[in-house]
This record gives structure tokens, C-alpha cells and sequence, in this order.
């Protein structure tokens, strides 16, 4: 890791094209309404991941949990975090950092940073709250989880003990 805790330099330009413009205008125009549970449908290679960020950005979160179904995706998140210059601000932690701090979302949300959480519902698993999500949901029970986005949820929806600690 480099001294700012990233993997990539924050060296891309990568600017929203057309179509992922209209859809965080669209974003923008119905949080601001109220409208909260959203999906986004896209092609493949769309770049959901970014255009998901840039909502982040637009609704200025602090602390955005993403939950997927597949490990394999981490590292895209990891580098869609990372790598854009328009994400400056934004550090990407997973269960890594859990497991090295169990506090450091709070630790980061105190220095002024903003968050985007990788897990999986894998990790998330069964009915208590494991050490290392016990100040994730203490953020969530304070209101601090400004955007839940759900990834790649088709790979576990069937499974009954995935994630069931979300419910909580």
C-alpha cells in the first residue's frame, strides 16, 4: 500500500460519458424526492461501478457500503475508488482493514475522509454481528450509511443465511 492507503495512484481522468451522466442526473433528481430504494440496469461494460460512485459523489456520501455476491468484483471496486481524480477524498476498505482496525470507518469518517466499505455476504453471514462490523453497525444505527449498494446480489439471493444479518 502507498502512504495514503491505496493500491493505484490516483492518476485517471475518467470523466462520466453521456449515458452515465443522465443516469446520476436522474439519481440526483430522486433522492432528492425521496426515492431511495433505486436499481440500476445496465449492459455489461456500462460501468455501473463508476457511474454507482459518481451517485456517491453527487449525494456528497461520506460513508457508502457496497454488499456484493462475488468476492472476484473487490478489485474492481478497489480500483473504481482509487484511480479517478474525481474520486478524490474517497478510500475504498474492506474486510482487510477490518481485520487490522475493526474501528477504522470511524477512524476515517473523523479525519474528514469518505468511505466506500467492501464486503460480501459471505462475510456478512449468519445472525450476530462479527467483531469486525460491530462499528459499521453502530454508524448504521446513528444514521452515518449514506448509500447501500447491493453488487452482483444474484450470486447468493438464495441462499437464506447470506446476509442475514442485514435484516438487523
Amino acid at each position: 500500500l502507498k502512504d495514503d492507503g491505496n493500491d493505484f495512484d490516483r492518476d485517471a481522468d475518467w470523466k462520466p460519458y453521456k449515458l452515465q451522466e443522465q443516469v446520476i442526473k436522474q439519481f440526483k433528481k430522486v433522492t432528492d424526492a425521496g426515492r431511495h430504494n433505486l436499481l440500476m440496469y445496465a449492459v455489461m461494460r456500462f460501468g455501473k461501478t463508476f457511474t454507482a460512485l459518481c451517485c456517491a459523489k453527487v449525494m456528497e456520501a461520506r460513508l457508502v457500503v457496497v454488499v456484493s455476491g462475488k468476492t472476484a468484483v473487490k478489485d474492481e471496486w478497489r480500483e473504481n475508488v482509487q484511480r479517478p481524480k474525481l474520486l478524490e477524498g474517497y478510500y475504498f476498505l474492506s474486510r482487510r482493514e477490518l481485520d487490522e482496525e475493526p474501528a477504522v470507518v470511524s477512524r476515517y469518517l473523523n479525519e474528514g475522509k469518505r468511505v466506500v466499505l467492501f464486503l460480501t455476504l459471505y462475510d456478512l453471514m449468519g445472525d450476530d454481528v462479527k467483531t469486525r462490523h460491530e462499528d459499521l453497525f453502530r454508524l448504521n444505527s446513528q444514521g452515518k450509511v449514506d448509500l447501500l449498494i447491493v453488487d452482483e446480489s444474484h450470486f447468493a439471493a438464495r441462499s437464506e443465511e447470506t446476509g442475514k444479518v442485514l435484516n438487523k
